[in-house]
C-alpha cells in the first residue's frame, strides 16, 4: 500500500458478516500538487487492491460547479483533474443523504467532503450511501457511510401459528381463497 503524507489507511471487517474492505481517509489537500499526488496514489492503489475499497476525504475541492454557493471562482482544470482521477480509478461518489453541503464558513457553502467507492465493488454491496450529518461544533459536516452486504439469502421457513386455526372464520377464509 502506498504512502501519502496526509492519509490514514485501515481495514474494516463487518460484525456478523464476511464483509471486509479497505478504508482510506485523506485530509487537507489545499495545494493542486498535493491533489495530483493523491490522484496518482489512489490510481496506483486501485490497480493493486484486490478487495472492495472506500475513500472518505476532506478533498477541499469540488466535483461539480453546483457543489458551491457563493465562493471563490472554480477553475475548470481543478474539476477536470478530479474527474479524470475518478475515471482512472473507476470510482464514483456515493449517493448523498441529508444535507446538500458539507462545509460552510457562514457565507460560503460547498460539498468538499466526499465518500468514494470503486464502481466494481458496488455489486457486492446492496445498499451504500453517505449520510451528511449536522456539523454541530465544526465547519465540516460529519460523514456517516451506511453499507449493507448481500448475504447468501436463504428463504425463511414457513411458520403457521396455530391460534389462527381457532378463529371462527378460518375454514371459510381458507375455502374461499
Amino acid at each position: 500500500m502506498g504512502t501519502h503524507k496526509q492519509v490514514i489507511h485501515g481495514l474494516v471487517k463487518g460484525r456478523g458478516s464476511d464483509m471486509i474492505f479497505d478504508l482510506r481517509m485523506f485530509y487537507d489537500l489545499h495545494i493542486c500538487l498535493d491533489r495530483r499526488d493523491m490522484s496518482y496514489d489512489l490510481n496506483q492503489y486501485n490497480m493493486r487492491c484486490r478487495q472492495p475499497w472506500l475513500v472518505m476525504d476532506d478533498f477541499n475541492f469540488i466535483l461539480h460547479v453546483e457543489d458551491i454557493i457563493v465562493g471563490s471562482q472554480v477553475w475548470e482544470t481543478e474539476l477536470r483533474d478530479f474527474k479524470q482521477c475518478l475515471l482512472e480509478t473507476r470510482s464514483t461518489e456515493l449517493k448523498i443523504v441529508g444535507r446538500n453541503y458539507t462545509w460552510t464558513n457562514g457565507h460560503t457553502y460547498s460539498s468538499i467532503d466526499k465518500a468514494l467507492v470503486n464502481v466494481m465493488q458496488l455489486q457486492s454491496w446492496t445498499h451504500l450511501e453517505c449520510n451528511i450529518l449536522d456539523p454541530r461544533f465544526s465547519n465540516h459536516s460529519h460523514l456517516c457511510v451506511t453499507i449493507e452486504v448481500m448475504e447468501n439469502a436463504r428463504p425463511k421457513p414457513f411458520r403457521f401459528f396455530k391460534y389462527l386455526a381457532n378463529h371462527p372464520k378460518f375454514m371459510q377464509t381458507v375455502e374461499n381463497n
